[in-house]
């Protein structure tokens, strides 16, 4: 092999590794989507009551979270949600109030959090694994009688965010919402939202 074949290849080489790693270089320099930043979620909800109980229907509402981003990874929220009327075939649904008498034909239900979500990724989509503490407040309603539950309860669940810009995602969430003590108790329900997430 001449020594200019040579040069050629080798200078050929070179130019190919520069144009391979120019693109990912490029990459590794901007930011990750989504930022170090304060974010705010607003989604529309759709509730599925667990209970043993006949004629169960969806019920809607909203959920909003707001936090900080602290790096690639880790973020801390607090939030609320409005489900609005589980229903159920007449006095089938959760004893009312944990009273230990009658059921409840519908009930409502509204929550305070905080938690954080665990981001699995940095790119366009990004899932996470979220978990909160709480209050919740019922409200059953049948046979003619109104009454309020309250307690603490616990939100698990995780979500996904496809970014659209570097500071707006189209969210998708899932969560289990378990009232654990008080007269909210046997009004666990999940909760799945689709909505969007400014940073």
């Amino acid at each position: 092999m001449t020594r200019g074949l040579r040069i050629r290849r080798l200078a050929a080489l070179l130019v190919s590794s520069l144009l391979l790693f120019a693109p990912s270089a490029a990459l590794a320099e901007q930011p990750f989507y989504g930022g170090f930043d304060w974010y705010a979620s607003v989604y529309g909800m759709l509730g599925v009551p667990n209970a043993d109980a006949s004629g169960q229907k969806l019920g809607g509402g909203g959920t909003l979270s707001a936090g900080f981003r602290f790096n690639r990874w880790f973020t801390a929220e607090v939030g609320g949600e409005y489900a609005h009327q589980f229903d159920y075939d007449r006095g089938s649904g959760p004893v009312t109030c944990n009273n230990g008498s009658g059921g409840s034909d519908y009930y409502s239900a509204w929550q305070v959090s905080t938690g954080g979500r665990v981001y699995l990724t940095e790119s366009l989509v990004q899932p996470y694994l979220l978990g909160h503490v709480g209050f919740i407040q019922t409200r059953d309603r049948g046979g003619g009688r109104s009454c309020k539950g309250n307690g603490l309860m616990t939100r698990l669940g995780g979500g996904v965010e496809v970014f659209v810009s570097n500071g707006v995602a189209v969210s998708l969430l899932g969560a289990y919402v378990l009232p654990v003590t008080g007269g909210a108790r046997d009004h666990d329900y999940v909760s799945i939202g689709l909505g969007l997430t400014w940073y």
